[in-house]
């Protein structure tokens, strides 16, 4: 009923611009409504799971505390694995990245067909203690909704990729009650633009989320300061210690990248069933959680403490590299979750530890209110290096934690810095880094990847004339002469496709002499050439021609495979990317 209720307020709206543009907010508003209400379900499941496995460890399994904690990720682990590669069987991308590389190569089918299960993974996983995030399965989940939505209207295929940013977006405003910076963080990272036409969109759609979401949960700040708490002004000789921070913030988010790539290679050579390396990974990670329960889990306790200055110094920087090491194991060994909140905390501790050590060592130089200061710095620091998104990890912070105007400077300062020397040590986020892994950069996908979104149906030449397999080389010779062309196909008497015959060819049996004279077709063409389907996209055209060393591939019909339809040329593929760096409509690239 809704399916077509969209389908005819479509067709009415796209006869009429304004009613056009009316209709695309509605759908932007329909999307965050109901991200929302799913985020909603997503946090009441996460706290139940939360509540069920960590507050009753001891009472749940039987067994000494000392025991329960560790095993208590390992059974998340094990039920995520078992959803994960028993029920899902091909996992794949998740998450952020794999909403990235949809939107890049503009292909909506790419995002994960499972998301629901992919959400109750990451819910064992969080729940059951692994130290992980609910940003990217969030994400996710409203990705898939706008594309949804997309998918049932009549709308260009512009808007279709918007309604994913603001299905994004509304699961980040929906989440952390922060609107500002669900938008930010969608136009930075998942959608890499900043226009009006995407900027439109994509505020309509967090604004609706939030409200919705502040209506069921209230409108509080996820990570709350006293209100009492009044920041003074930093100094300008005060600003260098927030350059301190900024180059912490920056080498800890290269080490967290670094350390969770080698973890992951690590699992990946283990001889266990893929299964149980989350299993593996949530023991591990809570036997870490023995000497520090804070690691487990989200960790917002641990950044609620830090932003009342609570911890020492050297339990604050244990807790830096415990996470680090906690997030690494628990994500590297497979388990589904998000790297933003184990960002937040690491950055809260790296800061609030800074920031209680200079206060008391340089008191003269800094406020009494550092430690606080510099935990809020550091938490946007610490995104704007892992994630490459200086806008975000300013106005998320500013948002979440319904700071005060004095923070700004510092905040600025610190992400600025971070950002910079961080991008200066590598070109990758954490985000573009497994995509690599996954054989795709997002940072060079504008050309050589949009032949990933053209059909070999699309560019394909029907066959020429076709030749006889009993034909003779004059025969042949003559049948060149009369088409014009450099490629022939060949046929059986039974008029089945057997091969091709190409210019090189004829020239190497020419070069034979008058040998060349009782050869026939059948003779000189390709036996068992390597051929596509229409629905085969040029990349994959391109990749078979340069694996083959030919000019050519013949595309056959799905159903009969020695039915040529038609043959891509080498020369059609670059005729595509001459046309693209035309700026011409190519109306070549699928919906």
């Amino acid at each position: 009923m809704i399916n077509r209720l969209l389908l005819r307020i479509s067709r009415i709206s796209s006869k009429n611009t304004a009613l056009e543009k009316g209709y695309f907010v509605l759908l932007a508003s329909f999307v965050g409504i109901f991200v929302s209400i799913i985020a909603a379900v997503f946090r009441e499941l996460l706290t139940r799971t939360d509540v069920f496995f960590l507050m009753q460890d001891s009472k749940l399994l039987g067994i000494p505390k000392a025991f329960a904690i560790p095993a208590l990720p390992a059974i998340g682990g094990l039920v995520g694995g078992y959803i994960v590669y028993k029920l899902i069987r091909k996992p794949g991308l998740h998450g952020v990245p794999s909403v990235m590389k949809a939107v890049a190569l503009r292909n909506l089918n790419l995002l994960h067909p499972h998301t629901a299960l992919i959400a109750l993974t990451s819910i064992f996983t969080i729940g059951s203690g692994g130290s992980a995030g609910p940003e990217g399965p969030i994400v996710e989940i409203g990705s898939v909704v706008g594309a949804t939505v997309g998918k049932k209207t009549r709308i260009s295929r512009e808007r279709k990729g918007l309604l994913v940013g603001c299905g994004a977006a509304a699961g980040i405003a929906a989440m952390f009650n922060a609107p500002i910076g669900g938008v930010v963080f969608t136009l930075e990272i998942i959608l890499r633009t900043f226009s009006i036409r995407a900027f439109a969109p994509v505020v309509i759609s967090a604004v609706a989320a939030s409200l919705l979401s502040r209506g069921y949960f209230g409108n509080y700040p996820p990570f709350y300061i006293e209100r009492t708490l009044v920041f003074k002004y930093v100094s300008l000789r005060g600003l260098f210690f927030y350059a301190l921070l900024g180059l912490f913030c920056a080498l800890l988010s290269i080490l967290f990248m670094n350390l969770l790539k080698r973890v992951q290679d690590v699992f990946q050579k283990i001889k266990i069933a893929p299964w149980l390396k989350p299993c593996l990974g949530g023991l591990l990670a809570g036997i870490i959680g023995i000497a520090a329960p804070d690691v487990l889990g989200e960790g917002y306790q641990a950044i609620s403490e830090n932003l009342r200055a609570s911890l020492t110094v050297k339990w604050a920087l244990a807790l830096v590299f415990l996470k680090i090491l906690a997030t690494c194991l628990t994500l590297g060994s497979g388990a589904i979750g998000g790297v933003f909140a184990p960002s937040l905390f690491i950055g809260a501790c790296a800061g609030g530890a800074m920031g209680s050590f200079f206060m008391h060592y340089t008191p003269n130089l800094v406020n009494t209110d550092a430690p606080i200061l510099f935990a809020l710095a550091g938490m946007g620091g610490m995104l704007a290096g892992t994630l490459t998104a200086p806008l975000t990890g300013i106005l998320l912070i500013f948002e979440v934690t319904g700071g005060q105007y004095q923070m700004v400077l510092p905040l600025m300062f610190t992400v600025a810095i971070s950002s910079i020397i961080a991008r200066s040590l590598t070109k990758q986020s954490i985000y573009t880094m497994s995509l690599l892994r996954d054989g795709f950069n997002v940072e060079n996908a504008a050309l050589p990847n949009l032949l990933s979104l053209s059909t070999a149906a699309a560019v394909m030449h029907p066959p020429t004339k076709f030749l006889k397999e009993t034909d003779t080389l004059p025969n042949i010779l003559h049948h060149a002469a009369e088409v014009h062309d450099t490629i022939f196909p060949v046929e059986d008497k039974e008029g089945r496709f057997i091969g091709l015959i190409t210019l090189n060819d004829l020239k190497s049996v020419l070069a034979i002499g008058d040998m060349g004279r009782i050869i026939i077709a059948a003779d000189i063409a390709d036996p068992l050439p390597r051929t596509l389907t229409p629905e085969d996209t040029l990349d994959k055209a391109l990749n078979l021609m340069t694996e083959t060393e030919t000019e050519a591939v013949p595309i056959v019909s799905d159903r009969q495979p020695d039915k040529l339809l038609g043959i891509i040329r080498r020369q059609d593929i670059f005729a595509v990317y001459k046309k693209i760096l035309e700026g011409q409509d190519t109306e070549i690239f699928l919906e």
